[in-house]
């Protein structure tokens, strides 16, 4: 986000398969990085210095842990080197790693079935706006094995 505004985003299936949800979560981590290292170069290339780190977040504490600290960990010697590059701009100041708690991980928007309170919430807190014809649109509801989806 610059200001209020997405510039960025992605979404997408994790090309190998992660041996641990910490896996899962630091290669994720991984790809933020990569992005926000470019876009922080770019921003630079138009003068547009960002004095501090740019925050990635994750609700993963087993990720934060194995980027702040260098030294071996068990659960971490699986993990490709080249994934370690969160590690190196983590301590050179380029990104900072912030622990959200799942319950507030408004990403899960994207990832995740939500309840229809929680989705609304995430969707307010991201600042998408209602659709105009959003009112003309006729809200279902299916009934199965006693369970009410609206």
């Amino acid at each position: 986000m610059i200001g209020n505004s997405c510039v960025s985003w992605l979404s997408k299936k994790q090309p190998t398969v992660a041996t641990s949800s910490c896996e899962a979560e630091y290669r994720a981590a991984f790809s933020a990085t990569v992005e926000c290292v470019w876009l922080r170069r770019l921003l630079s290339d138009l003068s547009l210095e960002q004095p501090s780190p740019t925050c990635i977040f994750t609700d993963s504490q087993s990720a934060l842990a194995i980027a702040r600290n260098p030294v071996f960990h068990a659960r971490s010697k699986h993990i490709e080197v080249h994934y370690h590059y969160v590690r190196e701009q983590f301590h050179a100041k380029e990104i900072n790693l912030v622990y959200v708690p799942t319950h507030e991980n408004v990403a899960d928007i994207f990832t995740k079935a939500l309840s229809r309170e929680k989705f609304e919430h995430f969707h307010k807190e991201l600042g998408i706006l209602q659709h105009p014809d959003s009112d003309h649109i006729q809200v279902h509801t299916i009934h199965f094995r006693g369970v009410c989806y609206t």
